[in-house]
C-alpha cells in the first residue's frame, strides 16, 4: 500500500537511500552532474537545450530529478533522437524534472508543480504536477520513476537521481498516440505534404517523419505541372494529387501505389483525370477519397463547385457528382473531408463557413447543406474569415478547422475546434481558437487529426505544425506549436495508413 510522503516519512527516506545526502556544496547542479559519467547523457541534453547556464546559476535555487543514462536508455528507439532534434519539446521535458527552490527529501509533499518554466528562457508553462509517494517498504517514486539516490546537496540545490525519464503528460499523450510506443518507435502512419512554390520544386511532394524532425522526397514527376494542391491517398497506396495544368486548367494526378513505395517513385503509373470539355476543374484544391462510393470528391475552386469521379477514372470524363448548392453562403469552396462512420461530408468555404452534408451518401449533397455553421466567440460573433483545412474527429464529435484569414496578410492564421458539431448550426462559439505571432499561423492552408494532435501545413512561414493535444485545450490562446519543421510553401498534409 502507498502512502503519500509527509514530513514524518522524510527520516525513513533517508535512511532507506543508501546514497543519500552527498555533500558537495562546493559545486553547482550542473558541475557534479558534468563530474559524474553517469550523468553524461543528462548532461548533453541540457546542453542541446541551452539550459546550461539557467541550471549553474549560482544565484539560483533548483531541484533537480536527475535520470541516470540507463534511464535515457530505456526510452523507446528514438525518442532520445527525436527529442534531441527538437529544443523545444526536449526543453518542455528537461524543465518536468526541475522544481523551483532547494526542496531536500524530508521537504517532499506529494504533489508537486514544476516551476522552471517560470524564469528559464523560452520555457513553456506546462502546469504538470510531479507525483510523488512512498511504499511501506521505504521505496520512493517520482510519478514512475524510483529515486535511487536522494539528497546530492550542490551550492545552488539539490539532486534527487531517478532511474526513468519523466515525460509531460501531454507530451506523453502526443507521442503514444504519433508513435506506437511499446517498446520500438514506429509510426503508425505516414506523414506527406505538399510543397507549392512560385517556381515550382520537382521535390513538390515529400514524405516526413511523425515527429517532424526528417523530410525526404517522394515524388518528382511533375513535367508540364504549373502547381500542386492537395494529396489524398486510397487504400492501396495511390496518391490522388489536385494540380494545375495550365491557364484555368486543372487535373487530378493520379500516382499508382506511393504510399507503399520505399523510395521515390519517378514518373511510375501515373495517369491525369481532367480536361477542359468534360471534368471541367479549374484551379481544384482540397480532396477526399469515399472507396465505398468509388469516389475521390474535389473542391473545385475556380468554378465554385465539388465534383466527384470514378477512382479509377482517366482522362478528360464527365464527373459522376456534382454539388453547387451550398445554401447561399458567398465564397468558394477549399475543402472537403468525408467521414463514413457519421456518413457526414464537411466542406470549408472561405467565406467562413462550415457546411455539412449528413447522410451524404443518400443523395450525395444533391438536397444541400443539412447546417451552416460560422465559428464565433462567446457572444456569438463571428471569428472565421477564411476557412481553408477541415477535419473531424468522430469521436469527440468534433470539427478541426484551419482559418488563413486575410488574402494580404501572412501573420492572421487561426486554428479552430468546435465540438458537438453534428448538431450544431449557425454561429456556433468555438472551443478552441489558436493565433498570434507565437504560433506562426500566418496561412494554414490545411490540416489533417492524427487521433490526438493536428499537423498544420502553414504556408506562409513555410512550415509543417504539430499541436499535440488540441481536443483537451480550451479557450483563445497563442502558443508555439509541440514541433515543427521547415518545409518551403507547404500546401497540404495528410496520413496514410497502410492497409487501412
Amino acid at each position: 500500500m502507498k502512502k503519500y510522503l509527509s514530513i514524518l516519512l522524510g527520516l525513513l527516506w533517508l535512511l532507506t537511500l543508501s546514497l543519500g545526502g552527498v555533500q558537495a556544496q562546493d559545486q553547482t547542479i550542473v558541475e557534479i552532474a558534468a563530474s559524474n559519467d553517469d550523468f553524461s547523457t543528462l548532461v548533453t541534453a541540457v546542453e542541446a537545450a541551452g539550459l546550461v547556464d539557467v541550471l549553474a546559476d549560482p544565484d539560483a535555487e533548483w531541484t533537480v530529478f536527475a535520470p541516470t543514462n540507463a534511464a535515457f536508455e530505456a526510452l523507446p528507439e528514438g525518442v532520445l533522437d527525436m527529442l534531441l532534434a527538437d529544443t523545444e519539446l526536449l526543453t518542455r521535458v528537461l524543465t518536468y524534472h526541475v522544481v523551483e527552490g532547494t526542496v531536500t527529501s524530508d521537504m517532499l509533499t506529494s504533489m508537486m508543480a514544476p516551476s522552471m518554466e517560470m524564469t528559464a528562457p523560452g520555457a513553456p508553462l506546462m502546469g504538470s504536477e510531479l507525483d510523488v509517494t512512498v511504499g511501506d517498504d521505504g521505496t520512493v517514486m517520482v510519478n514512475d520513476a524510483t529515486v535511487v539516490t536522494a539528497d546530492i546537496l550542490a551550492s545552488n540545490g539539490v539532486i534527487h537521481v531517478i532511474d526513468s525519464v519523466l515525460v509531460p503528460p501531454e507530451i506523453a499523450a502526443m507521442l503514444e498516440e504519433s508513435m506506437m510506443m511499446d517498446g520500438d518507435m514506429m509510426m503508425d502512419a505516414t506523414l506527406f505534404t505538399s510543397l507549392n512554390p512560385a517556381e515550382l520544386a520537382d521535390d513538390a511532394v515529400v514524405t516526413l517523419t511523425g515527429d517532424l524532425s526528417e523530410m525526404t522526397s517522394t515524388f518528382d514527376g511533375f513535367d508540364g505541372i504549373t502547381s500542386v494542391e492537395s494529396i489524398k491517398f486510397a487504400s492501396n497506396g495511390d496518391a490522388y494529387i489536385t494540380v494545375d495544368t495550365g491557364e484555368d486548367m486543372g487535373s487530378i494526378l493520379v500516382v499508382e501505389g506511393l504510399g507503399m513505395a520505399d523510395s521515390m517513385r519517378v514518373g511510375m503509373g501515373t495517369r491525369m483525370i481532367g480536361g477542359t470539355m468534360a471534368a471541367g476543374l479549374v484551379a481544384p484544391k482540397g480532396l477526399d477519397i469515399i472507396e465505398d462510393l468509388d469516389l475521390v470528391l474535389v473542391a473545385n475552386f475556380g468554378a465554385t463547385n465539388i465534383k466527384g469521379f470514378s477512382l479509377s477514372a482517366e482522362g478528360d470524363v464527365e464527373p459522376t457528382v456534382f454539388i453547387d448548392d451550398f445554401g447561399g453562403v458567398s465564397g468558394s469552396i477549399w475543402d472537403v473531408h468525408y467521414d463514413a462512420e457519421t456518413d457526414t461530408l464537411f466542406v470549408a468555404n472561405t467565406g467562413g463557413t462550415l457546411l455539412l452534408y449528413a447522410g451524404f451518401s443518400e443523395d450525395l449533397g444533391a438536397s444541400g447543406p443539412t447546417s451552416q455553421i460560422i465559428p464565433s466567440d462567446m457572444d456569438g460573433n463571428q471569428i472565421s474569415v477564411n476557412l481553408h483545412g477541415v477535419d473531424y474527429d468522430a469521436a469527440s464529435d468534433t470539427v478541426i478547422l484551419s482559418d488563413v484569414g486575410l488574402a494580404d496578410d501572412a501573420t492572421d492564421g487561426q486554428l479552430f475546434t468546435i465540438s458537438g458539431v453534428s448538431m450544431a448550426n449557425g454561429n456556433v462559439p468555438v472551443d478552441l481558437a489558436i493565433g498570434g505571432p507565437e504560433s506562426m499561423l500566418g496561412n494554414p492552408v490545411d490540416v489533417v487529426w492524427d487521433g490526438s494532435g493536428i499537423y498544420v501545413a502553414e504556408k506562409a512561414n513555410d512550415m509543417v505544425l504539430y499541436y499535440a493535444d488540441l481536443l483537451d485545450t480550451m479557450g483563445m490562446m497563442d502558443g508555439a506549436a509541440t514541433m515543427s519543421i521547415e518545409a518551403p510553401k507547404a500546401e497540404s498534409v495528410t496520413l496514410f495508413h497502410a492497409g487501412m
